[in-house]
């Protein structure tokens, strides 16, 4: 009965999660709300979760670093790896398994598709529509009720990571598993046209297709790799503003770089960030952090995201690549600080496939009266 019970705290909690960005994807709810509100549910499960068990001196260690971090900073919201940590904290101690996941899952299309229909049915976000230049025309964007076409697309992502849980734990990724999901990308493309996150997932679908036909990587080199590539991207994203810019791909990206170049110039490398840049016009979620949270705080979550996929209990091939593929899209997105992104991504790393596949057949003969 404990575990059931810890496992519907996770449920709540991720789903609360996922609701909560969405309402501040919609404009309902500011950044700074939505951010509050999160970090107090994790707290509050996370602090009930250690007195029922144990607080672990790593767990308290991260927190105070962290805390310190904040002090210096005055900025509040840089507490973001501490949430990331006691998160995997949360998913370590529950018993997430497939018959939780798609709970998770049905409620959170089920609320991401009522916003779609409200803003077909009654205008709403109408406004939010957006007109561009994009090389060689004026392109119209579809919100599809949120603030931005981008934050319909992301928010998507979120739920296709949690699609990618399901399947990874049933280990089938046949093309008839991804062929609906994938018909629903091109449907949000086609409204919204955020290239990056598509052209993204549809490397992410062909990498798990054939992913045992042309791959054979060792799971345990590949996740290494993985958090190479994650500095790599780092490293990549900082010489844009260092060597000179090539025009047509300024062009291609929309003249992002030239504007992460205006703002480098405004403001530099600094320790502890620009406070003025959080919501600046960041397409490159390492750039939006190095800038506008500072080099401490870069280097702590670098720390953090290295410690969690050096934890990860599950070494699955699959999961390694949408790490990857995660990775890949914060070049030209803010996805790093999405939580409601990080959120099924570290249910992932911690999913015991082989232990739960059992745990969750035994609930179902339970409800079946078995």
């Amino acid at each position: 009965m404990n575990l059931i019970y810890k496992d519907k705290q996770l449920i709540f909690l991720s789903l609360f999660i996922y609701i909560t960005s969405i309402l501040v994807g919609i404009g309902y709810l500011n950044i700074s709300q939505g951010n509050l509100l999160i970090a107090i549910s994790i707290f509050i499960i996370y602090f009930f979760q250690g007195i029922k068990n144990e607080f672990y001196i790593l767990d308290i260690f991260i927190i105070i670093l962290n805390t310190i971090v904040i002090v210096f900073t005055k900025q509040v919201n840089l507490i973001f790896p501490s949430l990331l940590w006691m998160y995997n904290g949360i998913v370590r101690r529950s018993r997430i398994n497939l018959c939780s996941l798609k709970l998770i899952l049905k409620f959170s299309v089920f609320f991401y598709i009522f916003i779609i229909m409200s803003y077909y049915f009654f205008g709403f976000n109408l406004d939010k529509n957006i007109e561009m230049w994009r090389l060689t025309k004026i392109i119209s964007r579809n919100s599809l009720g949120f603030t931005h076409p981008n934050v319909a697309m992301l928010s998507a992502l979120s739920l296709l990571f949690y699609y990618l849980c399901i399947l990874t734990e049933k280990k089938d990724f046949r093309i008839d598993k991804l062929i609906i999901p994938l018909i629903f990308l091109i449907i949000l493309y086609s409204l919204t046209l955020s290239r990056t996150t598509s052209i993204a997932v549809l490397m992410l679908f062909l990498l798990l297709l054939f992913r045992n036909k042309y791959f054979f990587c060792n799971k345990y080199l590949l996740n290494n790799f993985v958090i190479l590539l994650f500095i790599l991207f780092f490293l990549i994203s900082i010489s844009l503003l260092l060597i000179p810019s090539n025009s047509y791909f300024d062009e291609l990206l929309s003249g992002r770089i030239t504007l992460y170049k205006s703002f480098f110039s405004t403001t530099g490398f600094t320790l502890f960030g620009n406070s003025t840049l959080e919501e600046a016009m960041f397409d490159n979620g390492y750039l939006q952090m190095l800038l506008s949270k500072g080099i401490i705080y870069t280097a702590f979550f670098i720390i953090v995201v290295i410690g969690i996929l050096k934890k990860r209990i599950n070494y699955n091939e699959s999961s390694s690549w949408i790490l990857i593929i995660f990775f890949t899209v914060a070049i030209t997105e803010t996805t790093l600080s999405k939580i409601e992104l990080w959120i099924p991504l570290i249910i992932l790393l911690n999913l015991n496939l082989k232990s739960e596949e059992k745990y969750c057949n035994r609930m179902v003969g339970v409800n079946n009266g078995k």
